[in-house]
């Protein structure tokens, strides 16, 4: 068996207990002494058949990340930028996963706890925003809609 097949095996064996980037499966099986280029060989071999994806991967991480750890969007970029994927497929999934979610909810609830003064700034951000809004439907003129920055 070549280094290579050695490597695949080994790729195999790790997304048996979860999904992971492309770039933590090379990080993995370079710590684990396989060479560059039989990383990279498995690693793309796993991709043409299916069992690695990044784009799938950084939805799964931001569904759990955000129901079960509780985690806000800016977090979850974060944690999948240091898995290395790429920042398009990032948007994406956090586009799709947090598209509905209230962040003053979301920050309120965490199970870590919003700090009482993290949870004043989300309820001044949250009000703002709801000020905002009216200001700007009040505003509408001819030639489209204007808009003030509050101070």
């Amino acid at each position: 068996m070549d280094a290579s097949e050695r490597a695949y095996e080994r790729v195999i064996r790790l997304l048996a207990g979860r999904s992971h980037s492309r770039a933590e499966l090379l990080r993995k099986l370079r710590q684990r002494g396989i060479g560059k280029k039989a990383a990279e060989q498995a690693v793309e071999r796993a991709t043409r058949e299916g069992y690695v994806d990044d784009g799938r991967f950084a939805l799964e991480f931001a569904r759990h990340s955000r129901s079960i750890k509780g985690w806000a969007p800016a977090r979850v970029r974060q944690e999948l930028g240091k898995r290395g994927v790429d920042r398009d497929l990032v948007d994406a999934a956090l586009a799709e996963v947090y598209a509905e979610v209230d962040l003053l909810e979301l920050a309120m609830t965490s199970r870590h706890g919003a700090t009482d003064e993290l949870t004043e700034k989300c309820i001044w951000v949250s009000r703002l925003a709801e000020e905002t809004t009216v200001r700007l439907r009040r505003s509408r003129h001819r030639d489209g809609l204007r808009c003030r920055v509050c101070r």
